[in-house]
């Protein structure tokens, strides 16, 4: 089987120029009706589907409004994107990934007729959409932007009636992504908007970026790349409007700043109000994001490199889990910990520990104790699982303490979105990796060697680089290094 990406390739006008489909994906789930698409106005011969109420479009659709779609060698997992923005997902799966953030809904993606079909509304971000559904006809209309960055108007044919849960619109969104989806247009906010906290002023100052707000808010921060790019979401806030009614605008900032090229604002969205915050950067930027009264303060850090140790499970004379073919555990442990740390060692913010570099034992106890001597910021235990029976699956994440919970929620969330088996959850338990060290701490299962199907992908060199990849980006994400 090739590796990498399977891409489906369209020509112009959305007519599918070829496709490269996995016979791996899951047997349908569920009836689909078929439901008349309009786009922008005109009956369009693409396909989608309803299901209890929901629109839903295929894959071909998603290319042919505008959408790169790749799927995973595994034939269920895809991504779909627009500039530099994305939804990553799994086919029968609730969780999706939005521009790299897990979201969870109701909704899945889902088989029918051996296609794909999304939820309509999980393109709307992304490719910058408007999605209405008659719910008397189950007809769906999507209206597509306006060069200008405005949405078509969506009105619907005389007689159908949108159904007020199944309208989803993207106010303004561009499909670029990280610029945020510009202003609604129009008046001052309404009474509702204004019972909401609002943005009054946001500064640089140094190397803070002050927020100011008329009441208490709760922002999140996220990075972009290409270019790089800090982004502070304020929910269930608003953004005082100029003359014009415009919800956006941008901050004065020195050309010859060392590192902040550019700050601009928006209004993102609307349900819920959501004011979007972009930091241009000239370079990566460690930063920390920390909440002041009635707002937040964005501090850009001269960080010191962080310590990170490395643990590569079992070793010597403890080959540790016996996979179904006879394998073992050790010989999938030392190999992801080694292409962790040399993803690591490229990273300028991070010094790297390792427990073993070769195939050596050490006790769980010395292994904590090397840890904490080392004065470590973090500890990542590798392992594999195993179990009596050999229909046992999964990846599983284990800590202990509190102070290690968010990690270890934020590496279990990536990596089974990585190895694509079944979420057995973050655990508490009390294993001495995980109980005696002195910093957060995790100790990672990626799969049952038992089964089958985990014993293929774990011992499969391209599947423990992605899974390296998954554990690097986790590590970064928890200290805040673009």
């Amino acid at each position: 089987m090739n590796k990498g990406w399977k891409t489906l390739a369209w020509v112009a006008g959305g007519v599918l120029a070829a496709a490269i489909w996995s016979t791996a994906a899951p047997t349908q789930a569920w009836a689909a009706e078929t439901a008349a698409l309009y786009v922008d106005g005109e009956r369009s011969e693409l396909q989608a589907r309803s299901i209890g109420g929901t629109a839903y479009v295929s894959l071909e659709t998603v290319a042919a409004l505008g959408g790169a779609v790749k799927a995973d060698r595994d034939g269920k997992t895809y991504t779909v994107s627009a500039g530099r923005k994305e939804v990553r997902f799994t086919v029968g799966e609730k969780q999706r990934f939005v521009d790299g953030v897990p979201v969870t809904g109701d909704e899945t993606a889902e088989l029918a007729d051996a296609k794909v079909f999304v939820p309509a509304a999980w393109m709307t971000g992304t490719l910058g959409l408007k999605v209405v559904k008659d719910r008397f006809t189950d007809s769906i209309y999507i209206f597509k932007q306006k060069n200008d960055g405005t949405t078509l108007p969506s009105s619907l044919p005389s007689g159908a009636t949108a159904s007020t849960q199944e309208v989803v619109a993207a106010p303004g969104a561009t499909p670029a992504g990280e610029t945020p989806t510009g202003p609604t247009q129009g008046g001052p906010p309404s009474d509702a908007s204004s019972q909401q906290p609002t943005i009054q002023t946001i500064a640089l100052e140094g190397d803070a970026l002050h927020i100011a707000a008329t009441a208490n808010v709760t922002p999140s921060v996220f990075v972009l790349k290409s270019p790089d790019r800090v982004v502070v979401d304020v929910p269930n806030a608003t953004v005082v409007r100029d003359a014009n009614g415009k919800a956006s605008g941008s901050v004065a900032v020195d050309a010859n700043h060392p590192y902040v090229a550019g700050i601009r604002y928006s209004l993102f969205a609307t349900e819920p109000s959501t004011v979007r915050i972009v930091v241009d950067l000239k370079r990566p930027k460690p930063y920390s994001l920390k909440p002041a009264p009635n707002g937040a303060v964005l501090h850009f850090t001269q960080a010191e490199p962080v310590k990170v140790v490395i643990d590569a499970g079992h070793g010597g004379n403890d080959p540790g889990a016996i996979s179904a073919s006879g394998k073992y555990e050790k010989d999938i442990t030392l190999p992801v910990a080694l292409k962790v740390m040399q993803r690591l060692e490229a990273e300028k913010l991070i010094q790297t520990v390792m427990i073993r570099e070769n195939d050596a034992y050490l006790s769980p106890a010395q292994r904590a104790a090397a840890a904490n001597a080392a004065g470590a910021d973090l500890f990542v235990s590798i392992h594999a699982n195993t179990a009596s029976s050999p229909a046992v699956k999964g990846t599983e994440t284990y800590y202990w303490r509190e102070d290690s919970l968010a990690f270890a929620q934020r590496i279990h969330a990536s990596l089974v979105q990585t190895i694509g088996s079944a979420d057995r959850k973050v655990k508490q338990e009390r294993f001495v990796v995980v109980r005696e060290t002195s910093m957060p701490s995790v100790l990672l299962e990626l799969g049952f060697i038992t089964n089958a199907d985990d014993e293929a992908k774990l011992y499969n060199e391209e599947m423990q680089n992605r899974i390296a990849d998954a554990i690097v980006a986790s590590i970064k994400a928890h200290f805040n290094i673009p």
